[in-house]
């Protein structure tokens, strides 16, 4: 079985991992990582938080910059590398 992270599961890694609560209905595919409040910082520990999760270590090609579909569309794929 292969795992996904939707926008809903990244509301939750985001809560757990950054401590920020963000509303799912704000994680649009188009919406910037950066305008949602998501610095540098709250970026490693949701990162470090997917990688607990799931088991995975992800490379680093995340940023701020970096649009909600884009981010997921990156994690996706490389969980779906070491599935």
């Amino acid at each position: 079985m292969t795992v996904q992270i939707t926008a809903q599961d990244l509301a939750v890694l985001l809560d757990a991992g950054a401590g920020l609560k963000i509303p799912v209905t704000d994680l649009t595919p188009d919406a910037q990582l950066a305008s949602l409040g998501i610095d540098s910082l709250a970026l490693l520990g949701l990162t470090a938080e997917i990688e607990r999760r799931y088991q995975v270590k992800l490379s680093t090609e995340t940023g701020g910059s970096m649009a909600v579909a884009d981010f997921l569309s990156s994690v996706n794929t490389q969980l779906v590398a070491v599935a």
